[in-house]
């Protein structure tokens, strides 16, 4: 998943830097704007880093909670075949 991430994160900075097209964008921003634009970017990525890493820990904490519930299931089913018998 992370290799995916960094894949699709390094292909959009070459598409914005230009690897992929005969012809770069000229935005023709003031530095006010542009500044603003840069520091939202930043911004915007952090959020996203935040999310994904809450998320990875959600999905730890899951996968915890999913191997003692079959850990619990498991040991229910051997007691209940020991009394069984």
């Amino acid at each position: 998943m992370a290799n995916r991430n960094s894949m699709v994160a390094r292909n959009i900075l070459h598409e914005e830097l230009g690897y992929f097209s005969d012809v770069q964008t000229s935005y023709s921003l003031d530095e006010e704007t542009r500044d603003r634009l840069i520091a939202h970017g930043r911004q915007d990525a952090a959020h996203a880093l935040t999310n994904t890493i809450a998320l990875m820990e959600s999905q730890a904490s899951r996968r915890w909670t999913n191997r003692l519930l079959l850990i619990a299931v498991a040991l229910l089913v051997y007691i209940a075949y020991r009394v069984t018998t």
